[in-house]
């Protein structure tokens, strides 16, 4: 009892950070086992078991419950470098110009590693406001590992990770606040305080990911650290923007091939590699059946690790619930067993290769019909800010914490670019107008532009995979999903605002012709009569809510076409600002999806 009673002192010191407190959680798990030791030396079989489960609890969530995770652009992180290295070099130094050899060459040099030359808070007033804040993420990282406990926070993850350099210079940047020291070849063992973790989001920067990461695992400089941090590495994917740059099918492929090119080449390097899926709620954000995807992608937990994003809903609908989070992460870990255990390996190796050709000449037709129509077409944009409330999310965010855009693509009040908009209100604003374009455009091209060059015994090879390969199955049976919850009649509602009428005719034209193709195609390949015949009780759910939503999305377009008035007063005008966001809650929440 006395034991007990300074460790609960000890704990309130803890909380409020008094002293003397405990100086980490392993501390209190130390006096934990001493207990556990000395009741199980009296027989005291139950009380065991409780100290057990604490100990365990310990072990988990140490004194913070959940680890926190920095995140920045790589474009920020380029600029706060380019700030920094005259003041630490002492020369005029112009890194942005320089080419991605002589970056690598740069941040290698000793003279730029010197880990006497921290940069102090008191220094950032000589800086942008950009670098300024690329430095606080340093500071406050240091911070919380040195008056808090080093696991509450230790990964840094680069957006948009392209070159070698992106994460060289986070090296940089780290031993320049004191995270990283010893990084130049000398006696002593390199220290690093945190994990950096490139995220390859783009389908060009899935498809160069493995040339990046074997650049870098061949570099002795970056060997040092990952020896620091027990020779593993994180690499996070990016699933919604890499749908959004190349369409649903392409994107899952790129993924695909991504993940086994790394998984193999960490194996030729002797790296322990972990994969961090960056998924969202929806089909194309990379929702969906996590089993059955997982076990499809035998690459996808390599080593039995695997590190997933749960977002929005899904949190709740998967976790709020003891007996459904019990099933959801049985479900994770059956999967994770399965993929290693090499039991989706079912397709022989010659017959796979021919497949996986295959599946790179669909992906390659898909994206390319989704780029011209998405990218290359001067008057989508127009369409897509007419026919959706995507504007309403530009102006005030009502689903995420971030902007709708990044700062650097906005020019002026409501103008951005199709390239710097978010995934988050790219795909939640398809959702809302039901076309649920993101999630399914370029699927009928690709399978129209295979029969013509294949003829009806390519047709037949597609079944045979749909059948056989559980890659094929999983993306055609989301891509059913998906083109069950589209709906043309309420879609052709939202198009109905799109002015002048020429855009209008051919933009939802165009949309309709490869919406009737995708379902054509899909039903043909799978052997449905209609979409969802195999999976009964989502296209049942889907039947039972619709009634409810439709008349949602009529009343949405109705304050569309209000707001959009020129002469409507302050109070009318907030008033059917308010019922538009009403619907879009409405609509999010029978849709069972925020994006």
């Amino acid at each position: 009892r006395k034991k007990l009673s300074f460790m609960h002192t000890r704990l309130l010191d803890t909380a409020s950070g008094k002293l003397p407190g405990y100086s980490s959680a392993d501390r209190f798990a130390r006096d934990l086992r001493l207990m556990r030791s000395s009741l199980k030396a009296g027989g005291s079989r139950y009380a065991v078991q409780q100290i057990d489960r604490l100990i365990r609890q310990v072990e988990t969530f140490g004194f913070h419950l959940a680890q926190l995770e920095f995140r920045e652009h790589r474009q920020r992180i380029l600029q706060a470098v380019e700030e920094f290295l005259p003041a630490l070099v002492r020369r005029p130094v112009r890194y942005r110009d320089l080419s991605e050899e002589e970056r690598q060459d740069l941040l290698r040099k000793p003279s730029v590693l010197a880990s006497s030359r921290f940069i102090q808070p008191e220094d950032q007033s000589r800086f942008s406001a950009a670098a300024q804040d690329v430095l606080r993420q340093f500071l406050t990282m240091r911070r919380i590992q040195e008056e808090l406990d080093p696991r509450l926070c230790g990964t840094y993850l680069v957006s948009m990770s392209q070159m070698p350099s992106d994460i060289l210079a986070v090296l940089a940047l780290g031993t320049w606040t004191g995270l990283v020291k010893g990084l130049s070849p000398s006696k002593t063992s390199a220290q690093a305080h945190f994990d950096v973790v490139p995220l390859f989001e783009t389908i060009t920067d899935l498809t160069r990911s493995e040339e990046v990461m074997v650049t870098l695992w061949k570099d002795p400089l970056y060997r040092r650290y990952l020896q620091a941090r027990g020779g593993s590495q994180e690499v996070m994917l990016g699933y919604s923007d890499a749908n959004k740059d190349g369409g649903y099918l392409a994107a899952n492929w790129s993924l695909y091939r991504a993940q086994g090119r790394l998984v193999r080449a960490a194996d030729r390097h002797g790296i322990k590699l972990i994969l961090f899926h960056g998924k969202g709620g929806t089909i194309d954000r990379g929702g969906g059946l996590s089993h059955r995807a997982i076990v499809a992608q035998p690459f996808a937990a390599p080593g039995s690790r695997i590190k997933i994003t749960e977002q929005g809903e899904v949190v709740a609908a998967k976790y709020s619930h003891p007996v459904i989070a019990r099933r959801s992460l049985e479900q994770l870990i059956s999967a994770v067993l399965l993929a290693n255990l090499g039991s989706s390996a079912r397709v022989k190796e010659s017959r796979l290769q021919r497949w996986e050709s295959v599946m790179e000449e669909l992906a390659e037709s898909s994206r390319a019909a989704y780029r011209v129509f998405v990218f290359g077409n001067k008057d989508f944009l127009s369409y897509y800010l007419q026919a959706t409330p995507i504007q309403l999310f530009l102006d005030a965010p009502v689903a995420g914490t971030r902007p709708g855009a990044r700062p650097e693509s906005r020019s002026g009040k409501g103008a951005f670019s199709l390239e710097g908009l978010r995934a988050i209100p790219w795909v939640f604003s398809w959702i809302q107008s039901r076309h649920m374009l993101s999630s399914w455009y370029g699927i009928g091209s690709a399978i129209e532009i295979f029969r013509e060059r294949h003829g009806e015994a390519g047709m037949k090879e597609l079944s045979q995979m749909a059948r056989e390969w559980p890659l094929a199955r999983v993306i055609w049976e989301n891509a059913q999903a998906s083109l069950a919850k589209a709906d043309m009649k309420i879609a052709s509602a939202y198009a109905s605002l799109v002015q002048p009428a020429r855009v209008r005719k051919r933009i939802f034209g165009q949309i309709q012709a490869e919406y009737h193709k995708s379902v054509q195609g899909v039903l043909a390949l799978t052997g449905c009569q209609a979409p969802l015949e195999t999976q009964p009780v989502l296209r049942n759910s889907i039947l039972l809510r619709n009634p409810y939503v439709d008349p949602l999305h009529i009343l949405q377009v109705r304050c569309l076409q209000e707001l959009r008035r020129r002469r409507l007063g302050r109070d009318r005008q907030g008033r059917w600002l308010e019922l538009l966001r009403l619907t879009v809650h409405g609509v999010a929440y029978g849709m069972k999806s925020t994006g």
